[in-house]
């Protein structure tokens, strides 16, 4: 009887043995190269997000740039109508210039 219990017990040991083994050849080397791959991905990511954030801001820059540049230039024309003429414009005159040219804004 004292074989009988040997044996499965010596078997329940070759099967953790063999399970270790797979675990220690196949898994975890996969496990690592995995996190090796992910670990791009995720500067990458950050590559992404930083390149976004830049040109989202100098979006803006060229807009407020471009938002300036028109004001002005409205502001220029504006005076020079108010200028030519003799006399203060009412308020219906003036929005009537600013539709005028904002509408080719």
């Amino acid at each position: 009887m004292g074989s009988k219990s040997a044996e499965p017990r010596s078997g329940r040991l070759s099967h953790r043995r063999a399970v270790l083994l797979y675990l220690l050849a196949i898994v975890g080397p996969t496990l690592a190269l995995l996190f090796l791959g992910l670990q791009p991905v995720r500067r990458q990511r950050q590559a992404v997000a930083s390149l976004t954030a830049s040109k989202l801001r100098l979006s803006g820059e060229r807009l407020a740039a471009e938002v300036e540049r028109r004001v002005s230039q409205l502001a220029e024309v504006l005076s020079y109508r108010f200028r030519r003429r003799k006399g203060a414009a009412t308020s219906n005159e003036t929005e009537k210039l600013l539709y005028t040219h904002l509408g080719r804004f």
